[in-house]
């Protein structure tokens, strides 16, 4: 594992592929940086695997030389790692190509679907997609809704990002329960507090102010909110 500076912040963190997480996890004990490093991914997810991991605060910080004010008061906390996956970029640089020729070569054969603009379209779904496994896009966009998101105030708390490039993203790990519990597992007896009338309107309630804020007051909508990104506690 290599320490770099990212392209889009001053802040050295280290900078993660998924073969350098496994050859340089001894380094990373042997270093007490981070312990209890779940190995294999829980899933791959926009073509980015997703790991957690419990990092030594003390000892990130005098290996990075830097202060992280985000993990202030505690020696130990859980973190989420997402890594692009190897390869990502060829990979959808052949689909593109692929998907470049077969609509040029249905337009030689039906020009009628000229009108369409199939090149023109894959040109906008090109452009999506490389901002997508960009993971610094993602980044900024999780640094942007907790700024425009105070806990104390909203009730609504994101992920703090920790440090980030265009491969990897370090941050915080939250834990909570998926809000489709609520709907999914209502006999489970367990869940019986917050299945209650009053507490299903007040996450209804604050799940709406939340939107509402997103569209009229902060103009930075969130444009992925299903369930598996909604935890509550």
């Amino acid at each position: 594992m290599e320490r770099k500076e990212s392209t889009a912040s001053s802040t050295p963190i280290m900078h993660m592929s998924t073969e350098t997480m496994f050859l340089q996890k001894p380094i990373l004990e042997k270093r007490s940086i981070v312990i209890n490093f779940v190995y294999f991914p829980w899933y791959l997810l926009c073509g980015s695997w997703v790991y957690k991991a419990t990092v030594n605060v003390p000892a990130l910080e005098r290996a990075t030389g830097r202060r992280f004010p985000q993990l202030e008061g505690h020696v130990e906390r859980e973190i989420a790692i997402k890594v692009a996956e190897r390869g990502v970029e060829e990979k959808i640089n052949l689909d593109l190509s692929i998907l470049r020729n077969g609509a040029s070569l249905m337009v030689k054969i039906m020009p009628s679907l000229g009108y369409l603009e199939p090149l023109a379209a894959l040109a906008q779904f090109e452009m999506v997609l490389r901002r997508q496994v960009d993971l610094r896009n993602e980044a900024r966009a999780l640094q942007k809704f907790s700024e425009n998101f105070d806990h104390k105030k909203t009730g609504i708390k994101f992920p703090i990002v920790i440090g980030y490039t265009k491969n990897a993203i370090i941050e915080t790990f939250e834990h909570g329960m998926y809000i489709n519990r609520l709907v999914s597992e209502e006999n489970d007896p367990q869940l019986a507090a917050r299945q209650s009338p009053r507490v299903r309107r007040r996450i209804a309630l604050l799940g709406a102010r939340a939107l509402l804020k997103m569209i009229f007051v902060d103009n930075f909508v969130h444009g992925d909110l299903h369930p598996g990104n909604i935890l509550i506690r």
